[in-house]
């Protein structure tokens, strides 16, 4: 059976079983079929062997199993595209979309990622028609495309739900442009209303470990504005200095000098579901060679290390 035909198999598996409650799915022949075509009549067999629950929960998503086998072939994208349309239920078809508009950016079929994106709804929340814009945002911020990230800047909707997303696009963007023409130049771009201040430390870490400190200082120091918006920069950069060459050896006198930045830091800053310090010391602890630096790290934020060092968790 060709890639194509097991397409088919699955959308049409898709269209008659989404409204099967787990048990009758699990025990429909064309489920049955289906699994064995993608993942082979052992795998069915053993899978099915190992589950307890086969009157609870489905035993697979057909949807998934799609996802999977166009991951693994070398099928046209717009020859893809074809059979998803044919999908009935609305959400799972434009969530699929998403995903098909993904792998034509990956292959560079730029033309094609609009016409899909078009196709999308232009609503406030699900697959929806700036979800697929970001999808080509996230591409140009990470090659550094500026003329084209801001096209698609407003038609990505950044107000909408991810809101921090398009903050994460924006800080590729700027760590993408320095890579390719230096970081003064990327920060010259901070300066823009677009992107502001707060995203100039990307413009820095990615490189931090081919200045010394002092010349991370000193580059501070001249652009004070990058202090100003982000005042922990001089923590996180000194960090990245030493993170960025991990395992490395750091001096008695460089590890204290980091650590006092750090220990600067708001412990009630947050980052994500932890806090800014606790990640930085974190980071500090697992860039050094040196046990007893570790160990001093381990003793301000609790860390839970191996025997040779390598810290393996923490405590929130």
């Amino acid at each position: 059976m060709t890639a194509l035909e097991t397409i088919e198999v699955l959308i049409n598996l898709i269209n008659t079983t989404d409204n099967l409650p787990a048990e009758a799915f699990n025990k429909h022949p064309d489920v049955l079929r289906a699994y064995a075509i993608v993942y082979g009549q052992d795998e069915l067999n053993a899978t099915l062997a190992s589950k307890n629950d086969l009157h609870l929960n489905r035993f697979y998503s057909p949807d998934w199993a799609l996802r999977a086998v166009v991951g693994q072939n070398a099928v046209a994208t717009a020859d893809i595209r074809v059979f998803f349309d044919k999908i009935e239920n609305k959400y799972t078809r434009n969530w699929l979309i998403l995903f098909l508009i993904e792998r034509a950016v990956a292959e560079k079929e730029f033309e094609l990622c609009e016409v899909m994106i078009a196709g999308l709804p232009d609503e406030d929340k699900g697959p929806v028609r700036y979800a697929g814009h970001r999808v080509l945002l996230k591409h140009y911020a990470a090659t550094g495309n500026v003329v084209e990230f801001k096209k698609r800047l407003k038609l990505s909707k950044p107000a909408k739900f991810p809101k921090n997303e398009i903050g994460g696009f924006k800080a590729l963007l700027i760590e993408s442009f320095a890579r390719e023409n230096g970081y003064e130049k990327a920060l010259e771009l901070c300066g823009e209303t677009i992107f502001g201040q707060q995203f100039a430390p990307a413009a820095l870490r990615w490189t931090a470990h081919l200045m010394d400190l002092d010349k991370i200082e000193h580059i501070l120091a001249e652009h004070a504005s990058i202090v100003e918006h982000t005042p922990n920069a001089k923590a996180d950069l000194y960090v990245r200095h030493f993170a960025n060459q991990k395992p490395t050896t750091i001096s008695d006198l460089d590890f204290n000098r980091v650590l006092e930045e750090v220990l600067r830091v708001d412990k009630d800053i947050k980052m994500g579901d932890g806090r800014l310090r606790d990640f930085l010391l974190m980071d500090l602890g697992s860039a050094t060679s040196n046990q007893t630096q570790t160990t001093t790290c381990k003793k301000i934020y609790h860390l839970t290390v191996d025997k040779t060092g390598t810290i393996l968790s923490f405590k929130k």
